[in-house]
């Protein structure tokens, strides 16, 4: 190890001649200055190492990748090439606060037990301008084993600096196979260890926010956060945490069935890895309800995609669930039915899933929908449909310029008098399946 020097910085960078300047700087500006510096370029070919090469600085070492080897494998290999005490690894497009090193280094050095520390963090545009600071948590925090994943709290990987001998006494690297949430995985793996995260709760990094961003597009972020899912599930199995199990659990239903609240993509890729956890022990945690809302969103897509179902569905919501899914499995749309019936403006009672669900299925046969009542439409892309919203408290305010409300919540848990004066035709929709 070499004792000339504490602390290791090794900026990664990837075709972004654009900022790497700013982030350089950033570095050199830094009140601690006792440190090695090294540039590892993974393979740019926008000219990042012109950039480099117009500073002139004797602690700065360029490194450049002969191939891609990506994000995460670029991290592990600045995992590799530090031999002192202390390393940080920055990005090529955010911008370091002044006291950043000084302050970490002397956290780590008055902190013997703590193997990692990191801060919040201040969102910037691609500009350079201030958006907001991101707070996980105001105050400083130090997090026993355990305590991180419980908390909820997130390091900003541009701001972590880890104490490198329990990294490698420990052989922690970064996981390839959850890549865009690589980095809360190895925080996570940290966390089962005996030993503490110290989390500071002042931002110490001007993140940026641009178009050219690895985690810009949604669908990867989402696929790599179901293999987090995995991964943390045969993690906390392994451990006998069920705590972590149920954790990872509400995480990944959020995550599964947060998304059908968007029409803006194509969301098939996700489903067809949801339809693959088939083959894994993390499926086992899907409940019928999920398998059943799966199988609905699917058919409804014209995916011809199916999870089996094994219960009986005996609750009266899984046999709506199930009379839906037999309904559109067979082309049989509820606005089909609704046509039948010459309802053709209409006003909804209901939210969540069920909703999408039903625009969707009205958007097949043109149905009009006027309006919604919902006090939680806000999660769902409505806009592009010109569908106006209203709070349940405030409905008295609509036209009676329909033909029915159609209440998508079970008969037994709403009471829609308070609705008449909206029309006087109220089908719910366990009638329509």
């Amino acid at each position: 190890m070499d004792i000339s020097c504490k602390l290791t910085v090794i900026l990664t960078t990837y075709n972004t001649k654009k900022y790497v300047g700013q982030a350089i700087k950033s570095v050199l500006n830094q009140t601690y200055k006792d440190y090695k510096f090294i540039i590892l370029d993974n393979c740019s070919t926008d000219n990042t190492e012109g950039v480099v090469s117009t500073f002139k600085d004797s602690r700065i070492t360029y490194i450049r990748n002969e191939k891609n080897i990506g994000f995460v494998g670029n991290i592990n290999k600045a995992l590799s090439l530090c031999d002192t005490e202390y390393l940080i690894i920055v990005h090529d497009d955010d911008v370091l606060k002044p006291q950043l090193f000084e302050k970490e280094i002397n956290i780590l050095e008055n902190y013997e037990d703590v193997s990692i520390v990191g801060s919040n963090r201040t969102y910037i545009n691609d500009q350079g301008y201030m958006l907001y600071n991101l707070y996980s948590f105001k105050k400083d925090r130090i997090c026993k084993k355990h305590e991180y994943i419980k908390s909820g709290l997130t390091l900003c990987l541009p701001t972590i600096m880890y104490r490198m001998s329990f990294i490698k006494k420990h052989n922690l690297k970064y996981l390839e196979y959850v890549s865009r949430t690589a980095d809360t995985y190895f925080q996570y793996e940290l966390n089962m260890l005996d030993t503490c995260i110290y989390f500071i709760g002042e931002p110490l990094i001007y993140y940026r926010r641009h178009s050219d961003q690895l985690s810009k597009d949604v669908l990867p972020v989402l696929l790599d956060r179901l293999n987090f899912c995995e991964k943390v599930y045969l993690l906390a199995k392994k451990e006998k945490l069920d705590w972590l199990i149920r954790q990872n659990y509400s995480f990944l239903t959020n995550l599964l069935f947060g998304r059908f609240y968007s029409f803006d993509y194509d969301d098939s890729p996700l489903y067809e890895a949801i339809i693959n956890l088939k083959q894994k022990e993390i499926y086992n945690t899907l409940t019928e309800e999920h398998k059943l809302l799966i199988n609905i969103f699917m058919r409804i897509n014209n995916k011809d995609m199916k999870l089996d179902i094994n219960s009986s569905n005996e609750k009266n919501r899984l046999q709506l669930l199930n009379r839906w899914y037999e309904k559109i499995s067979n082309n049989d749309y509820i606005s089909n039915t609704l046509n039948e019936l010459n309802v053709n403006n209409i006003a909804v009672y209901g939210k969540g899933i069920y909703l999408y669900f039903f625009i969707k299925d009205c958007v097949v046969n043109d149905i009009d929908i006027k309006y919604i009542l919902t006090k939680q439409s806000k999660y769902i892309a409505i806009s592009e449909y010109n569908i106006p919203v209203f709070n349940n408290d405030g409905v008295s305010v609509l036209p009676s310029n329909i033909d029915a409300l159609i209440v998508l919540d079970e008969k037994a848990t709403v009471n829609v008098s308070e609705y008449d004066n909206i029309c006087n035709n109220i089908i719910y929709l366990e009638e329509l399946l």
